[in-house]
Formats: structure tokens, C-alpha cells, sequence
């Protein structure tokens, strides 16, 4: 879940694949349209030579990737028409989502709902209600705002729990990383950082000749950026030396139930004759299950869990609950 649009799309993808009973999966995103993602998908994946050939005659023309591979694809496909639509969010997740399934060679069909309201990045309510999260949490976390017009703009259920959230100081941002982060990044020379996925050498060098300047997550991943690494790859990788993330998987080997409807039980049931993973109903018997190279992926993931869960316990003076005495949630 911490990486590029790509590695976050296969893990999805390859474990509702996994599970054997799934027939589609259902994506928000701006065009709406997933003949033309798919048709996307199909050259990203493939990378014919033509396309290839596009995409590095633009970029030898100083053009960014992201512009250059653009440029290539309206080229390869010549359609002027899909110009544009990667530099959207939900549409590159979307044609990841595409991509996944065409490489695990998937049954599941995908279908793209047409995004509304704002857009990803936009800070300004909409009158609608169709606002993004991006405006939600900025409203949520400014101390000065009237947190009573969250109340249209989330839906009915969610917001009693978002203002219980605020009284109780239970909720995490990024700064509340910052000394974790600062800790993690003075006690590591640059080749060690360098071995942390999403870290790049030159990235390495540039965190620690930057480090005097450190004041938090946000504002030294402000300070990294450069013209060829966006803020957000920064972050990703911050993140990754935080949680010592090494790579990402190429697919999630097991399945853990967070919760269930008791009326949707019978699907449980199908889940575990059909399903080509473990699934776990209890973190603790996860090492009677999965097998020794698996078991890397739960304790990294649980790792991260019990961080969030203890930062989160000292922030809002309640009791830490460690992942293996979790209980599931059942409605």
C-alpha cells in the first residue's frame, strides 16, 4: 500500500485474483471510460517496439517521462484523444488495475465508474457534496475551521466518527512520524538508505547533505523534491525507510479477514474452497499457515500495525492493542 500506483494495483489485483470467487472489480476514475484504459493498458504492458521507440525520441527531447510517454502512446495509438488522460490519478490506477489483470491473465472484468465532483488534488468544497479527500482532511485538520460542514461532504455514518476521532485525538498525520523519521534517517549512511525500496543513490546522498535542514516528514519531503523525483515518490520512500521496506511483492500470499457480515458468512466458506492463498481469520495462527518466506510479508505488515497502533495509543492516552490480539470485526 506504500507504493507507486503500479506495485499497489498488482497487490490488490492478485489477491482478489487469488481468492478465486471474484468476477469484477469496480475503480473509480475521471474519464470513465475502460475501453480506452484497457486499450492503455494493453501497450504499457506490452511496450511494442514502436511505442518504445516514441517514448525515447521524446524523452531525448528533454521532455519529463510522464510528458514523453504521453506523447508516445497518442503516437503509437494514433488518437489525439487520450492526450491527457495519464496525467490524471485515477486513470493511471485505473489502467494499473488493467494492467494487473492482463499480466496475472485474470477472468475478473474491470469496471470504470466516471469520478464526479471535485478534482483529486482540489482544496475547495463542492456545493454537490462530491468534494476530495484532499479538501476533507485539510477542513478535518485546520484548528480554526467549523467542523460542522464536514457533515455534507462525508457520508451520514462517517462523520460521528471522524468527530469522535478529533476529541479523542485518535487520529495519525504525518507529522506525528517526524522524530521516527528524523531518527531513522541520522542513524543511516547514504549506502544503507540507498537499499531502501524507492531510494535511489542520488536520493541517499541528497537526504543526508539535506539532513541539518530537517524540521518533519512534510517539510523535509517538501525540501527533497527535485525536477526528475516528485514529492509523492519521496514520501513513498521516506515511508519505506520508516517501515524498512527492501521491495515490494510481486503478489500477496495470504488473505487476512478483517471483518464480515454474519448474513455474508456463506461467502467465507466459498473463499476457502476456492481460494489459491491461506486465509487468515487470526493474526496469532499465522505462522502455523503460511510458510517461511510468507511469513517476511505478515511480519513486515505487522510491524507497521503495531507502529500505527502504538503511536496512535500514546497520542490519544488509550491502551495498545498489538496486531495478534486484534479482534475481527463482526456486523
Amino acid at each position: 500500500s506504500t507504493a507507486s500506483a503500479e506495485g499497489f494495483a498488482m497487490g490488490g489485483v492478485s489477491l482478489l485474483n487469488s481468492l478465486g470467487i471474484v468476477d469484477m472489480i469496480c475503480f473509480g476514475s475521471e474519464s470513465g471510460n475502460v475501453r480506452i484504459l484497457k486499450d492503455l493498458a494493453e501497450v504499457l504492458a506490452e511496450e511494442p517496439v514502436k511505442y518504445q521507440v516514441n517514448l525515447r525520441e521524446a524523452l531525448s527531447n528533454g521532455m519529463s517521462y510522464p510528458a514523453a510517454r504521453d506523447l508516445a502512446l497518442v503516437k503509437y495509438m494514433n488518437n489525439n484523444q487520450i492526450s491527457g488522460i495519464l496525467s490524471s490519478p485515477n486513470n493511471i490506477l485505473g489502467i494499473e488495475y488493467c494492467k494487473a489483470l492482463l499480466k496475472l491473465n485474470s477472468s475478473i472484468q474491470p469496471v470504470a465508474l466516471k469520478r464526479a465532483g471535485a478534482g483529486y488534488h482540489d482544496e475547495n468544497f463542492t456545493e454537490d457534496g462530491f468534494s476530495s479527500a484532499t479538501a476533507v482532511r485539510k477542513l478535518f485538520l485546520s484548528e480554526e475551521s467549523d467542523k460542522g460542514a464536514l457533515k455534507p461532504q462525508v457520508p451520514p455514518v462517517v462523520y460521528p466518527v471522524l468527530m469522535k476521532a478529533l476529541k479523542s485525538n485518535s487520529f495519525i498525520t504525518e507529522k506525528d512520524f517526524d522524530s521516527i523519521l528524523y531518527y531513522c534517517l541520522l542513524k543511516a549512511e547514504a549506502d544503507e538508505l540507498s537499499r531502501f525500496c524507492d531510494v535511489s543513490d542520488s536520493l541517499a546522498k541528497r537526504i543526508k547533505n539535506q539532513l541539518n535542514h530537517y524540521h518533519g516528514f512534510s517539510s523535509f519531503s517538501s525540501l527533497l523534491k527535485t525536477r526528475d523525483i516528485t514529492q509523492t515518490r519521496v514520501q513513498r520512500a521516506l515511508l519505506h525507510i520508516i517501515l524498512g521496506i527492501r521491495e515490494i511483492p510481486d503478489h500477496v500470499p495470504y488473505a487476512s479477514i478483517l471483518g464480515f457480515r454474519r448474513e455474508s458468512s456463506p461467502l467465507l466458506t466459498k473463499i476457502k474452497k476456492k481460494s489459491s492463498i491461506p486465509l487468515l481469520s487470526k493474526s496469532a495462527d499465522a505462522e502455523k499457515i503460511l510458510s517461511e518466506e510468507d511469513m517476511k510479508l505478515f511480519r513486515m505488515n505487522t510491524f507497521a500495525s503495531n507502529l500505527y497502533e502504538g503511536i496512535l495509543a500514546e497520542k490519544s492516552s488509550q491502551d495498545f492493542v498489538h496486531e495478534y490480539s486484534r479482534q475481527m470485526v463482526i456486523v
